[in-house]
């Protein structure tokens, strides 16, 4: 893996805000990241929006990377169960 891959989204800090009201809802809080962060660990995933020109992150394409890591995951978790159980034998 080359550096940038072996950044995770543990790099991201998750936010709490309230949009501008020029931007949303600015009546509850909302939960997030910031897009400029978020492009150094998913560059992929974020784009910049031509008519406001704000950064913005692509929500599709982080919901594939994260059932990815789901599965990576489970996957881990199952194989770790099964040595656990041929220990015990």
């Amino acid at each position: 893996r080359d550096a940038q891959e072996s950044r995770g989204l543990g790099d991201v800090y998750k936010r709490q805000f309230y949009y501008k009201p020029e931007y949303g809802d600015h009546t509850r809080q909302h939960h997030g990241f910031v897009a400029q962060e978020f492009s150094t660990v998913l560059p992929d995933a974020t784009y910049t929006d031509e008519a406001t020109g704000k950064m913005c992150i692509d929500t599709g394409d982080v919901i594939g990377l994260l059932v990815r890591a789901n599965q990576e995951l489970e996957d881990r978790l199952t194989r770790l169960e099964a040595k656990s159980a041929l220990q015990t034998v």
